[in-house]
Protein backbone atom coordinates (compact mmCIF):
# COMPACT_ATOMS: atom_id res chain seq x y z
CA UNK A 1 0.00 0.00 0.00
CA UNK A 2 1.74 2.96 -1.34
CA UNK A 3 4.64 1.31 -2.54
CA UNK A 4 6.46 0.53 -5.47
CA UNK A 5 5.18 -2.80 -6.26
CA UNK A 6 7.51 -5.76 -5.51
CA UNK A 7 10.38 -3.64 -3.23
CA UNK A 8 9.37 -5.42 -0.27
CA UNK A 9 9.33 -8.90 -2.27
CA UNK A 10 12.67 -7.85 -3.88
CA UNK A 11 14.43 -7.29 -0.02
CA UNK A 12 12.67 -10.40 1.04
CA UNK A 13 10.06 -9.12 3.25
CA UNK A 14 7.39 -10.46 4.09
CA UNK A 15 4.21 -8.16 4.67
CA UNK A 16 0.90 -7.92 5.82
CA UNK A 17 -0.37 -8.77 2.51
CA UNK A 18 2.14 -11.18 1.76
CA UNK A 19 1.49 -13.03 5.42
CA UNK A 20 -2.18 -12.69 5.13
CA UNK A 21 -1.96 -14.22 1.71
CA UNK A 22 -0.02 -17.31 2.87
CA UNK A 23 -2.82 -17.80 5.82
CA UNK A 24 -5.40 -17.91 3.27
CA UNK A 25 -4.15 -20.11 0.74
CA UNK A 26 -3.69 -23.84 0.39
CA UNK A 27 -0.23 -25.24 0.46
CA UNK A 28 1.15 -25.16 -2.81
CA UNK A 29 0.31 -21.47 -3.26
CA UNK A 30 1.79 -20.47 0.33
CA UNK A 31 5.13 -22.30 -0.85
CA UNK A 32 5.41 -20.24 -3.85
CA UNK A 33 5.27 -16.79 -2.02
CA UNK A 34 8.01 -18.02 0.52
CA UNK A 35 10.01 -19.17 -2.12
CA UNK A 36 9.36 -15.70 -3.41
CA UNK A 37 10.01 -13.96 -0.65
CA UNK A 38 13.23 -16.03 0.26
CA UNK A 39 14.72 -15.57 -2.87
CA UNK A 40 13.80 -11.63 -3.50
CA UNK A 41 12.44 -13.15 -7.05
CA UNK A 42 11.11 -10.41 -9.01
CA UNK A 43 9.91 -12.88 -11.56
CA UNK A 44 7.56 -14.38 -9.43
CA UNK A 45 5.97 -10.82 -8.92
CA UNK A 46 2.75 -11.19 -11.17
CA UNK A 47 2.14 -14.62 -9.94
CA UNK A 48 2.53 -13.12 -6.14
CA UNK A 49 0.56 -10.68 -6.80
CA UNK A 50 -2.18 -12.62 -8.25
CA UNK A 51 -2.38 -14.94 -5.69
CA UNK A 52 -2.33 -11.98 -3.33
CA UNK A 53 -5.29 -10.11 -5.20
CA UNK A 54 -6.99 -14.05 -4.77
CA UNK A 55 -6.78 -14.29 -1.80
CA UNK A 56 -8.58 -11.06 -0.56
CA UNK A 57 -5.33 -10.55 2.09
CA UNK A 58 -5.53 -6.80 0.20
CA UNK A 59 -9.11 -6.44 1.69
CA UNK A 60 -7.91 -7.65 4.54
CA UNK A 61 -4.52 -5.23 4.72
CA UNK A 62 -6.76 -2.08 4.01
CA UNK A 63 -9.37 -3.40 6.84
CA UNK A 64 -6.20 -3.68 9.56
CA UNK A 65 -5.40 -0.09 8.70
CA UNK A 66 -8.34 1.36 9.02
CA UNK A 67 -9.32 0.04 12.29
CA UNK A 68 -5.75 1.15 13.26
CA UNK A 69 -6.36 4.43 11.94
CA UNK A 70 -9.36 4.75 13.70
CA UNK A 71 -8.25 3.78 17.12
CA UNK A 72 -5.06 6.20 16.42
CA UNK A 73 -7.40 9.10 15.55
CA UNK A 74 -9.67 8.22 19.08
CA UNK A 75 -6.45 8.44 21.39
CA UNK A 76 -5.58 11.95 19.37
CA UNK A 77 -8.87 13.09 20.46
CA UNK A 78 -9.08 12.00 23.58
CA UNK A 79 -5.32 12.56 24.66
CA UNK A 80 -4.62 15.92 23.40
CA UNK A 81 -6.22 19.39 23.95
CA UNK A 82 -8.47 20.44 21.12
CA UNK A 83 -6.19 23.01 18.59
CA UNK A 84 -4.91 23.22 14.94
CA UNK A 85 -2.00 20.42 15.82
CA UNK A 86 -4.96 17.75 17.08
CA UNK A 87 -7.06 18.62 13.90
CA UNK A 88 -3.90 18.00 11.80
CA UNK A 89 -2.84 14.56 13.31
CA UNK A 90 -6.50 13.37 13.77
CA UNK A 91 -6.82 14.15 9.63
CA UNK A 92 -3.26 12.82 8.76
CA UNK A 93 -5.19 9.17 10.10
CA UNK A 94 -7.68 9.18 7.70
CA UNK A 95 -5.31 10.43 4.55
CA UNK A 96 -3.21 7.62 5.57
CA UNK A 97 -5.51 4.99 4.50
CA UNK A 98 -7.37 7.05 2.09
CA UNK A 99 -4.37 7.67 0.03
CA UNK A 100 -4.21 4.28 -1.28
CA UNK A 101 -8.13 3.17 -2.18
Amino acid sequence: MGKNVGDDLAEGKPTLPLIEAQRRLPEHDRNLIRQAIRKGDLSMIDTVLELVQRSGSLQYTLERASDYAEEARQTIESALPDSPYRAALSALTRIAVKRNQ
